[in-house]
């Protein structure tokens, strides 16, 4: 039997009250979707993402940014490397460089990504 693991998802995006993300979970399931990574794009969602993950046994969660968010504070490697100590964080992510956007300077993104390095990746 196949066995399927959602890498990217954003399940905290999709606009859903807590019973019907229970259904799309076993939709999933249902599907041959063992596992399923639900990432994180910025810190302020961090919350939502991991209570996800806790709720269901199925659910995993990254903690990061992503390249192109505006964001007042940038995380620092102690906070990446604290929350990613978490037993659900399976990933440091969603981050990368994205260009095509070009939501954030070059500049910040590779500083971005270049910290990923810092924590261990």
């Amino acid at each position: 039997m196949s066995m399927f693991i959602d890498s990217h998802c954003h399940l905290d995006h999709l606009n859903l009250n807590n019973d019907d993300l229970s259904t799309v979970i076993a939709s999933a399931q249902a599907e041959g979707v063992d596992h399923i990574l639900n990432v994180c794009i910025d810190l302020e969602e961090f919350s939502t993402v991991l209570a996800t993950s806790n709720r269901f046994s199925t659910v995993f969660a990254s903690v990061g940014l992503h390249p192109g968010e505006q964001t007042a504070v940038e995380p620092t490697v102690e906070q990446l490397t604290t929350l990613a100590n978490h037993p659900k964080v399976l990933a440091l992510g969603e981050t990368g460089l994205d260009y095509y956007r070009n939501n954030n300077s070059k500049i910040i993104q590779q500083q971005r990504f270049l910290m990923l390095k810092v924590c261990g990746v």
